[in-house]
């Protein structure tokens, strides 16, 4: 019996941790070769970082104290924009579908983390922090998170950039985004540890853009896997998200457009506060 409950809990770990990240293994393939040069020569790819919850107020001080040289670096070789407004409400999912499909949440569809849905009679519920996700039924949550999101829920009457980018012929890449969807078939490869012991399956197709990475169940570097082990949240993490990013750098496959999500300064906001700095000095150093 105590095994038993030691196996029942250390699931629910493992299914809270894939869960609340909002969300691959060795031996994946990636098709490098399917993907296309920049359409002209002069034009460059284009590399979208996503900072969770970044403000400029707890940046400024970041800068200022020293300790976010790369993202000084880059404020000070571009144009930052400091008075920038929130799309409503200000939840990871409805923002990021609303900057992937460029429409509000009474187009696109997805009104926030937890809400109800009318059309399938049911609360729908990504991850919302570990209380709520230790009292629900976990394996539905993360169903909601990895498929239903973007394959069901997001309307399929508005497009996401990467679907109009396909459209026209060019490649996208999405790197843990929450938001992805696209016109490529992929399996995200569910965790053993919760593939073998839930009723979830092994394999869940989605679609999304030609380069897909999402934390443990789909990377683009095959050597990204340290990163993507339970204990850091099975990849949900900065460095798995860098090292993705950096892998298409190297091997010089950067399609035209790629969105990269960094996680964890959220993380460190909700806990200690929004003028917290360790989860922008997290993602600076991620970006070194």
């Amino acid at each position: 019996m105590k095994r038993i409950h030691k196996i029942s809990f250390l699931l629910v770990i493992a299914l809270s941790l894939l869960i609340m990240s909002c969300r691959a293994y060795p031996g994946q393939d990636l098709k490098l070769q399917s993907i296309k040069p920049p359409d002209t020569p002069n034009s460059k790819p284009v590399i979208i970082i996503l900072i969770d919850s970044l403000m400029d107020k707890p940046l400024r001080e970041a800068i200022k104290k020293g300790s976010a040289p790369a993202l000084q670096y880059l404020m000070e070789r571009g144009k930052y924009y400091p008075h920038m407004v929130s799309s409503f409400p200000t939840m990871s999912v409805t923002i990021d579908s609303t900057m992937l499909t460029g429409t509000y949440a009474d187009q696109h569809h997805v009104p926030g983390l937890v809400w109800f849905s009318g059309k399938e009679n049911r609360m729908i519920f990504y991850g919302n922090g570990p209380k709520e996700t230790m009292k629900i039924d976990q394996p539905q949550v993360l169903m909601d998170a990895i498929y239903q999101l973007n394959q069901v829920q997001l309307n399929k009457q508005t497009k996401t950039i990467h679907e109009e980018l396909a459209e026209r012929g060019k490649q996208s890449a999405s790197i843990n985004g929450i938001v992805f969807r696209g016109k490529t078939e992929h399996s995200l490869q569910l965790p053993p540890l919760i593939a073998n012991t839930t009723s979830l399956p092994q394999q869940v197709k989605v679609t999304g853009p030609p380069l897909l990475s999402y934390a443990a169940m789909k990377q683009l570097d095959p050597n990204n896997s340290r990163n993507a082990r339970m204990w850091k949240k099975f990849g949900m993490n900065n460095l798995f998200s860098a090292h993705d990013t950096a892998f298409l750098i190297k091997q010089k496959k950067l399609p035209s457009v790629t969105i990269a999500y960094f996680p964890e300064n959220d993380m460190a906001v909700h806990r200690k506060g929004v003028s917290n700095i360790e989860g922008i000095e997290k993602a600076d150093q991620a970006h070194q």
